[in-house]
């Protein structure tokens, strides 16, 4: 394993104004377990890294979503909680700039994306107040350094290539009140103009499952988490990485669920194309993925000059050279957006009758589908039936 330095930072709660009532579940059922919630700080003691001011080495930082009984005199979470991270005094430039670029990509990929016609909102007076609503609402969990005494299956979680540590909060505290750990943090660092990310797809400071598997490393050494049942969730990019690490032959992963890992709809020659790296792994490897994986997506659906259009079903063509037994090919029959699989994408809708959104009648199918993607993730994860009612099994 290679080294690394834990740094357990508890974050003070935040000043904040009074927290809206909580609605982020809609009709999802929680567990048993109330959810507790913690940052920290590692550090790859043998990797340098360098931003601005900063000379040291690389920091991950780390959000953990947890099962809980204990009961708690803190104050109950709100959104913005998810964006303190925290740090140490040397590394405040790279925290802070990772604050400023994160809750930019919540703003334009959240809140400005129109899902009717896959355009952009204007960041008006409108949206700049569901901004602040979506940031004071309670979430359901509870800051904790109190960590569990017994171990717990652990979900390792991967964001897409533009995406957040905690882009998918629902599904982590969702699946904590289940008796889950889940672990996510940011596998990508800011630009040097926090114009978004620094392009790490070809960057060779980057060594992305690398740095996945000393996460994984790291997550296993905690007392509570249960080494012989963790789990792999990733998104778009981070769900492609899931690829990679099972070919690889990881096998401190006991299953992978792939969330929408945009290859899905695309022909041979595309992905040949378009994922080259991805087509010779597939292709020419097929056998090494021994690994039980779920890919799972959706058709699209686009409003266009006032028509409703509706793509085909996705067809998974590069996915039918993996083998039947291990790798389970699911659609969703509604149609879903491309970061509806992920809350981040469907918060807004909570606050349409607060704030007009012009993307509203869309956006109440895809928050019913997210849900369905949610419940549908629980059941691959304890073995129960899937729901044919809402998916399709391709294979």
């Amino acid at each position: 394993m290679k080294p690394y330095l834990l740094i357990l930072i508890c974050v003070l709660p935040t000043t904040r104004s009074l927290g809206q009532e909580y609605k982020f579940w809609a009709d999802l059922k929680p567990g048993k377990y109330k959810v507790g919630f913690q940052d920290t700080l590692i550090l790859k003691t043998d990797e340098p890294y360098a931003y601005k001011a900063y000379r040291g080495v690389k920091p991950f930082f780390i959000s953990i979503w947890f099962p809980t009984k204990q009961k708690t005199k803190r104050p109950e979470m709100i959104y913005q909680d998810y964006y303190q991270y925290a740090s140490q005094k040397e590394l405040n430039s790279v925290r802070n700039a990772l604050i400023r670029v994160d809750t930019s990509v919540f703003i334009h990929s959240g809140i400005l994306a129109n899902m009717d016609t896959w355009g952009t909102i204007k960041f008006s007076q409108n949206e700049q107040k569901l901004w602040q609503a979506i940031l004071n609402t309670k979430v359901n969990a509870h800051r904790s350094s109190h960590f569990p005494t017994t171990t717990y299956p652990t979900i390792i979680y991967n964001h897409g290539g533009g995406g957040t540590a905690n882009e998918n909060a629902v599904l982590f505290e969702f699946l904590a009140s289940h008796g889950f750990v889940v672990i996510s943090c940011n596998y990508k660092y800011p630009a040097d103009n926090e114009q978004g990310f620094e392009y790490y797809f070809a960057s060779k400071k980057f060594t992305y499952c690398t740095d996945i598997e000393f996460v994984i490393q790291y997550s296993k050494q905690l007392p509570f988490t249960d080494p012989n049942r963790f789990y792999y969730i990733g998104h778009s990019f981070g769900a492609q990485q899931g690829l990679k690490l099972n070919q690889k032959g990881n096998r401190d992963i006991k299953r992978y669920i792939l969330l929408d890992t945009t290859l899905e709809d695309y022909s041979l020659e595309a992905v040949t194309q378009m994922w080259p790296e991805l087509d010779t792994l597939i292709q020419r490897h097929a056998k090494e993925f021994k690994t039980s994986t779920y890919i799972i997506t959706a058709p699209r659906a686009y409003y266009e000059n006032g028509n409703y259009l509706q793509q085909p079903y996705p067809e998974f063509k590069i996915y039918k050279f993996l083998s039947a037994e291990r790798v389970t090919l699911v659609n969703s029959k509604q149609p879903m957006n491309h970061n509806s699989f992920l809350s981040l994408g469907i918060i807004k809708k909570f606050y349409a009758h607060e704030y007009p959104q012009i993307d509203n009648r869309t956006a109440t199918g895809q928050v019913a589908a997210y849900f369905d993607v949610v419940r549908l993730v629980l059941s691959i994860l304890t073995d129960k039936k899937l729901n044919r009612d809402k998916f399709i099994i391709v294979k």
